[in-house]
């Protein structure tokens, strides 16, 4: 499926290095709300909708006179990225989000940001990990063992992190799981 974009918003917004700012935090603290309140309220005034289970790509851009270095930017967008994801129903960090962080430079009042929002479609199957989690797959994960790592290929040196006395603790372990005598 190709990509769309659902949403673009820019909005005035000063954001302001946090990490570099002296302040009393209940400054800190109004300004941060307010931000997070603004963007979600400028996203849902647009009345676009993004579907539960599709992954996204979220594009923050600060427009100002002077830019800020990259761990700074990131921190600033902290609240507008909180708003989004309130936007969006999900946790900011959840798999399904992609952020991205950029600046522009704008006329000397100029302060503001620009929010794109683009809808990828559903969320793919995520791959299996492979061996599985022996919690999870025990047969699974001991028959992968057996072929791969006990193996005369591995005896000799077909995989050469693995010794001749890692492979009689494994047989161990693995008799031991399926409830054989020690």
């Amino acid at each position: 499926m190709g990509e769309r974009i659902v949403i673009r918003v820019t909005f005035p917004c000063r954001l302001v290095s946090e990490a570099n700012t002296r302040e009393h935090w209940t400054r800190r603290a109004r300004r941060a709300r307010q931000q997070r309140v603004d963007a979600k309220i400028r996203m849902l005034s647009t009345g676009a909708h993004v579907p539960d289970g599709h992954v996204v790509v979220v594009n923050l851009t600060r427009i100002a006179p002077r830019p800020l270095d990259g761990d700074n930017l990131q921190r600033a967008f902290k609240a507008v990225r909180d708003g989004v994801a309130d936007w969006l129903e999900r946790d900011d960090g959840a798999a399904t989000i992609t952020w991205h962080y950029a600046q522009e430079r704008g006329g000397t009042r100029a302060h503001e940001v620009r929010i794109t929002v683009i809808d990828r479609g559903p969320e793919e199957p995520a791959a299996e990990a492979w061996p599985p989690s022996p919690l999870e797959d025990l047969q699974t994960a001991i028959a992968w063992v057996e072929a791969h790592l006990l193996s005369d290929d591995a005896r000799r040196g077909g995989y050469p992190m693995v010794r001749a006395r890692d492979c009689k603790a494994l047989r161990t372990i693995i008799r031991h799981a399926r409830g054989g005598a020690a």
